[in-house]
């Protein structure tokens, strides 16, 4: 529930862009392959009836999700890029 409301909160409270789980393309980074990570779109609404789907599911790494949401905002961030799904990590190209 605690992070329903947060979610929920930081909607209601205007902010440009929220997401729950870091883009799967940051995940499969940081993973080196394709873990059973939720991927949703930034923005997506959220309730008591979805929020369960929406969770990671148990068993991946905390450090390493949390990287994951952290290199996607520092991206994003550098980027301007704030669509709500990503096909690929941002500047990829140049790596």
């Amino acid at each position: 529930p605690h992070i329903l409301l947060q979610y929920i909160g930081w909607r209601e409270a205007g902010m440009r862009w929220v997401r729950l789980n870091p883009d799967s393309a940051y995940v499969r980074l940081l993973f080196h392959r394709a873990p059973r990570a939720t991927d949703n779109p930034a923005d997506a609404r959220a309730d008591c009836t979805n929020i369960v789907g929406m969770l990671e599911p148990e068993g991946l790494p905390d450090p390493l999700i949390t990287a994951a949401a952290a290199l996607e905002l520092s991206d994003r961030t550098y980027y301007g890029n704030w669509v709500r799904d990503l096909k690929e990590v941002l500047g990829r190209e140049a790596v």
